[in-house]
């Protein structure tokens, strides 16, 4: 959840500032503009930091399987931050000195082929040890797609944008398929009666999700291929507006997502077990047991949410009942 939280964050702060900078409402230098890039760059880098001074200090974990894949895991995902770092202080100083043109957009594309190169090889060691790979295939992705826009601000192909954005053209035409096929598969398991409940709000909150995530960007690319065409009078901050939609449910989403690594700060734990284990207070409420009761026509049915999984223990715990023999004072004799 964390890494996914600071990266939509900043990508969404980046993105209002970038269009509100474009369209004049703000007078300010890109450094400005870019500074949400760098804050995430900086607790990513901070955060490997720590981990890897707590790694060194700390020899146990070097013997712990799960705990060395992870730490792998982690300084590969650092060298793909280093990378984008670079490729992203290159694009702010060429914006910066853009009378000057001090650099060629391609050649500040050279990171982003090692980028690809290297998201390539964590997407193949990620599939070996079953961990998620979504932001490197992302990143594979968007290196092609940054490629083309580079040649077309060089002048060294002369195509319609709508030509340039055919790398996520296809993305978008795969995630629509997607779409679609989620949307009948929860059709027909909703209209199933062998499945549970479960099963089918699942299906339903997946369907959900990915048409509300996949139709806003597909808008998006639409009004910013034709402002970039000069078909549309429309503001760089009015075509953002469906990707700032889209960002928005990646940020809801983010708090119901797997935990990719525990290895941040070198807490070795998720981010809201560290903040209640850190609060004492957080602590208090979330050590908390408590029953939702359906009063339906299975009233014996419930659901039982319990955090009480957490180390300080219940403070109002009751004591176990145990059975004993009652034995009578004194015994009558029946005569026969």
């Amino acid at each position: 959840m964390t890494d996914r939280l600071l990266i939509y964050c900043s990508l969404l702060a980046f993105l209002l500032l970038l269009s509100l900078k474009w369209d004049g409402y703000i007078d300010a230098d890109y450094w400005l503009v870019f500074s949400p890039l760098w804050l995430w760059k900086f607790i990513a880098v901070s955060s490997t930091l720590a981990a890897s001074y707590i790694w060194h200090r700390q020899p146990q974990y070097r013997f712990d399987q799960e705990s060395l894949v992870e730490y792998k895991s982690m300084m590969m995902s650092i060298s793909l931050h280093l990378l984008i770092l670079v490729y992203e202080v290159l694009v702010c100083d060429n914006l910066e000195t853009a009378s000057r043109s001090r650099h060629l957009w391609t050649l500040i594309c050279i990171p982003l082929v090692a980028l690809c190169c290297l998201a390539v090889v964590v997407c193949i060691w990620s599939v070996k040890h079953d961990r998620p790979f979504e932001m490197e295939l992302l990143c594979a992705v968007m290196t092609i797609q940054l490629i083309f826009i580079a040649l077309q601000l060089d002048r060294y192909v002369l195509w319609s944008w709508v030509v340039i954005f055919i790398p996520l053209w296809v993305v978008l035409c795969i995630a629509l398929i997607g779409v679609l096929y989620s949307i009948i598969f929860a059709i027909i398991i909703s209209r199933t009666p062998e499945v549970t409940a479960e099963q089918k709000r699942l299906t339903s909150h997946a369907a959900v999700s990915y048409t509300l995530l996949v139709l806003p960007f597909v808008a998006f690319l639409a009004l910013l291929t034709n402002k970039l065409d000069g078909r549309s009078q429309l503001t760089y901050t009015a075509c953002c507006m469906p990707l700032v939609a889209t960002f928005v449910i990646l940020l809801i989403l983010s708090f119901s997502c797997k935990t990719r690594n525990t290895w941040l700060f070198g807490s070795r734990q998720d981010l809201c077990r560290l903040l209640i284990t850190a609060c004492p207070l957080l602590q208090e409420y979330g050590n908390i047991s408590y029953r939702l009761h359906n009063y339906g026509q299975q009233p014996q049915q419930q659901t039982e949410v319990d955090h009480a999984e957490f180390t300080m223990p219940m403070k109002n715990k009751k004591k176990q009942e145990v059975e004993t023999t009652v034995v009578p004072i004194r015994s009558i004799d029946v005569p026969d």
